[in-house]
C-alpha cells in the first residue's frame, strides 16, 4: 500500500511493505516524519498482517481518523482500525490518501523520463533514478 500526502504544496509517498511496521508523527524518531504543527510526535503506528494493514492511535490527546466512502471511524488512543485501500486517514490536518501500490505509476525523474509502475525497489527499472520525488499516475 501506498500512502500519499502533501505537504506545503509538495506531494510526499511513502511504500508500506508486507510484513512492516511503521510509526507516524512529527517526532524525528518516527519512520514517517509529518512536519505539521497538528501531527503529534508519536501520532500512530501502522503494522502489516500478510497483505492487510492496520493503524493503531498512539496520541493522548489527538485522535486519528479512518475514512471510506463518506464513512468516518474516530480512533481513540490505543484504538485500531484497518486502512482500507481507496481510503484516506487524517492525522490532525493532514489527509493521507490510502493507494494500492499496483495503481501507482511514476514519471521518473531521471534521464529516461519513462512512466512506469512503482517497483518495489523504489528505483526506475530503465535507468536505476530513486523515483521518490517522482509525478505520480492513478491508474
Amino acid at each position: 500500500m501506498i500512502l500519499e500526502w502533501e505537504l506545503n504544496g509538495q506531494k510526499q509517498h511513502y511504500w508500506l511493505s508486507q510484513g512492516s511496521s511503521v510509526t507516524i508523527g512529527r517526532g524525528s524518531d518516527c519512520t514517517i516524519t509529518i512536519s505539521h504543527p497538528t501531527v503529534s510526535r508519536r501520532h500512530g503506528e501502522i503494522v502489516a498482517r500478510g497483505a492487510a494493514f492496520s493503524i493503531r492511535n498512539l496520541s493522548l490527546s489527538n485522535p486519528i481518523f479512518v475514512e471510506q466512502y463518506g464513512d468516518s471511524t474516530r480512533l481513540g488512543q490505543g484504538q485500531e482500525a484497518a486502512l482500507p485501500a481507496g481510503g484516506q486517514v487524517r492525522l490532525g490536518e493532514v489527509q493521507i490518501l490510502l493507494r494500492e501500490a499496483a495503481t501507482l505509476r511514476v514519471r521518473c525523474p531521471g534521464p529516461c523520463g519513462k512512466v512506469v509502475d512503482v517497483p518495489p525497489s523504489g528505483f526506475c527499472p530503465h535507468c536505476g533514478t530513486a523515483l521518490a520525488t517522482a509525478e505520480t499516475f492513478g491508474g
